[in-house]
């Protein structure tokens, strides 16, 4: 093959919007004949639903009110648990991702919905965590001034703090308000 057959062969940017504008197009009509078929599947249910209670006695229809009953009480119950249980998970999902990103998330839980994390089926949705995670990683950790200001390392982590020689010439007071006023910090965690 040459080079002029390969470029003829190679369709254009305005051909591939065409070809993708007529797969929407295509996507769209098959998503709407979709909702339409489930619509008449869910009415077709409810009139064989309705044509076999209508041939039941009032016993066996007694008995299906009742496991229908049932069955949502308890599929009510199952929801409302994993509600529950699944924001709490959400919950520490979301602190376990803000940690691993440098940022304290307890705080942002008392103004945060957790139900936003969840799924469809009550579970944490670890995607959508993980997305939120990224975007508040992403703001915060810009500095809000100019970092680079070409000074160098300012002071010292171990100025204004005491070293154990000067404690001997201190008095019991004295060392006790050198302590309350943060001078001994530095000795007492072994820098100096």
């Amino acid at each position: 093959m040459d080079e002029q057959s390969t470029v003829e062969a190679t369709p254009s940017v305005e051909e591939l919007r065409a070809r993708i504008a007529q797969l929407e197009e295509a996507e769209a009509k098959l998503k709407t004949e979709s909702r339409k078929w489930e619509e008449r599947s869910k009415s077709n249910y409810a009139k064989l639903m309705d044509f076999e209670r209508a041939g039941m006695s009032d016993a066996e229809r007694a008995k299906a009110d009742q496991e229908r009953i049932i069955a949502e009480a308890a599929e009510n119950a199952r929801r409302a648990v994993l509600g529950e249980v699944g924001s709490k998970l959400a919950a520490a999902e979301f602190k376990a991702a803000a940690a691993k990103a440098g940022i304290d998330a307890d705080d942002l839980l008392d103004v945060i919905d957790v139900s936003k994390f969840l799924g469809e089926d009550g579970s944490p949705n670890s995607e959508v965590i993980n997305e939120r995670v990224s975007a508040l990683a992403s703001k915060w950790s810009q500095p809000k001034w100019d970092q680079n200001l070409g000074i160098g390392p300012q002071g010292s982590g171990a100025a204004g703090q005491l070293s154990r020689e000067a404690l001997h010439r201190m008095s019991p007071r004295e060392i006790a308000q050198a302590r309350k006023d943060g001078r001994l910090d530095a000795l007492m965690r072994g820098e100096i």
